[in-house]
């Protein structure tokens, strides 16, 4: 069957993503990267950098494949926010992204661009690195008296640095990658998890393929093997893309569960139930569709919409 191309400018791409809701930072494709070809943009261009995208994801309509303008045309090349950068939602611009030091994204401060939060006056950053109020107003596990001094509640001790706000308090201390959360209560660091035998362990997501996790998300890999530029995978020296994988030899890739590869991406795109509807629209996850026009999702299947209730079943 002879296909045609159905060229799309890349601002109809990257507007298509975002009303779907599937932005590049999402969790699209999972941990897809910008390929080796590109940099990053001039700082003057508000910190926008390029990456490739399968060229499937972007097709509407059945039979009509998108051409992408990226390395091959099976890759669709768009702008995203650098790393350590996000969309504002109301500008539209690349601003500082705080999300993975604090854990309310520095919503009482300034988030500076090396992803550092500055909070505001009155305001005082505590052991999980939220910008919480200080007396008079406030004061975190205690009370604030008229001088404007803090007093703890019972099991909890003054935060011996800033003496603003009060830490739990663990008499018998906590172990390795541990911290104090509740009064003689520890649990496992941000990026850690905890194990019946070892402890606190670090967390690498992805995993770290043929490699040890040493610290969060820092894989050290066995000897013979290194990792690609931009990835956090430990895998053998590779000729292919291999995203959602790693490589097992030049030319071997390993998927990840919920994934399978594909010869013309050179890389592991997500399965879904016979095909989303035998091909009647694209596998965007593992297990998710996004419907071609004229299709609608019915279950895990994209079946045709009718125009009429009373011919449906």
């Amino acid at each position: 069957m002879h296909c045609i191309w159905n060229v799309v400018r890349p601002q109809l791409l990257l507007l298509l993503l975002l009303l779907l809701g599937l932005t590049a930072g999402s969790e699209l494709y999972g941990d897809i990267h910008t390929a080796l070809e590109f940099e990053s943009l001039s700082q003057t261009q508000h910190n926008l950098c390029q990456r490739e995208l399968p060229a499937i994801f972007f097709q509407t309509q059945k039979h009509q494949p998108v051409r992408g303008n990226g390395s091959s045309i099976y890759f669709q090349r768009i702008e995203q926010c650098c790393a350590g950068y996000r969309t504002d939602p109301y500008t539209g611009q690349c601003v500082p992204d705080c999300g993975l030091t604090t854990p309310d994204n520095c919503r009482n401060g300034f988030c500076r661009a090396s992803g550092h939060c500055e909070c505001f006056p009155e305001f005082v950053r505590n052991e999980q690195g939220a910008c919480i109020h200080t007396c008079p107003i406030a004061c975190q596990h205690g009370r604030c008296y008229l001088n404007g001094t803090c007093a703890c509640l019972p099991g909890y001790v003054l935060d011996p640095e800033t003496r603003l706000f009060c830490r739990a308090r663990c008499p018998k201390g906590c172990g390795t990658h541990e911290q104090c959360v509740a009064p003689d209560k520890c649990e496992c660091l941000p990026g850690y998890r905890h194990s019946s035998e070892l402890g606190c362990q670090p967390i690498c997501a992805p995993d770290c393929g043929y490699g040890k996790c040493v610290a969060p998300n820092q894989c050290e890999c066995i000897p013979g093997f290194i990792k690609r530029r931009q990835r956090n995978v430990c895998e053998a020296e590779c000729y292919l893309h291999c995203e959602n994988g790693f490589c097992e030899s030049r030319f071997k890739c390993n998927c990840r569960t919920g994934y399978q590869y594909d010869v013309n991406t050179t890389s592991c795109l997500p399965v879904c139930q016979d095909e989303c509807g035998h091909g009647n629209g694209v596998c965007i996850a593992p297990g998710i569709c996004r419907c071609f026009e004229g299709y609608e999702l019915r279950g895990n299947s994209c079946e045709p919409k009718c125009e009429s209730q009373l011919f449906c079943n």
